[in-house]
């Protein structure tokens, strides 16, 4: 299992903080507060429409995470990686969904914008793989799809640039840039599918993959990348 390179609570105060233990999570607060809020800049990084929101959309994932006894949290499972790359990875996540939230609430994006249609719904539930499941997703889909494609994934599903945008300098019309986005989810998920049945194991959803490349990205953990 590949080894966290930022300090980590030891894993019974991460299991009181779970259980609703006031001061261990306040603890939980104070080790990853900078992960988390990484994270949720992470997030927004490529929408300036968005900045202005970033505390309040911090805010609102620190609440969610509190709800019910930390139930979004209860996912966690230590076999799986370290309670701080599984935070990261949920924060990310919910707050890509917030941040779409914000776009439609604002009209700021068109309804059908990939960025909003993907993360409109919090696709983790409470799930994530390990790393090297993900890894190994993410190396297919390099191999297998053509420049174009993964263009489009790096920048608008990873960094959440409009399609409209990325198609203009891809040389696409908007109408061809959408039918090639959707194409391409598509497209990832009978790849990502196909692996799991090779391997038997779980599928995974495209919203987990653009999740860990994104924190890969711009925390730099993924495996064999930067130090």
């Amino acid at each position: 299992m590949p080894q966290s390179k930022y300090p980590e609570l030891p894993p019974e105060r991460i299991a009181d903080a779970l259980a609703g233990d006031r001061a261990a999570f306040a603890e939980l607060y104070r080790c990853y507060g900078l992960r988390v809020r990484a994270s949720v800049a992470a997030a927004i990084r490529f929408r300036a429409e968005l900045v202005p929101y970033l505390d309040d959309i911090l805010s609102e994932v620190w609440t969610r995470f509190l709800v019910d006894g930390c139930r979004p949290l209860h996912g966690f499972d230590p076999q799986r990686g370290s309670f701080g790359y599984y935070l990261r990875m949920r924060t990310w996540a919910m707050a890509r969904m917030l941040a779409a939230q914000y776009l439609r609430r604002t009209r700021l994006v068109e309804l059908d914008d990939p960025f909003v249609s993907l993360f409109g719904q919090d696709g983790l539930e409470g799930r994530l793989l390990g790393r090297d499941a993900l890894e190994r997703l993410y190396e297919a889909i390099r191999t297998r799809l053509d420049t174009t494609d993964m263009t489009i994934f790096e920048h608008v599903y990873v960094e959440g640039r409009r399609i409209d945008e990325v198609g203009r300098a891809l040389g696409l019309s908007k109408d061809a840039a959408y039918r090639r986005s959707h194409r391409l989810r598509a497209k990832i998920q009978k790849i990502a599918d196909e692996l799991a049945s090779h391997g038997g194991q779980e599928p995974v959803p495209l919203v987990m993959l653009v999740a860990f490349v994104a924190i890969a990205e711009v925390l730099s953990d993924f495996p064999g990348g930067a130090p």
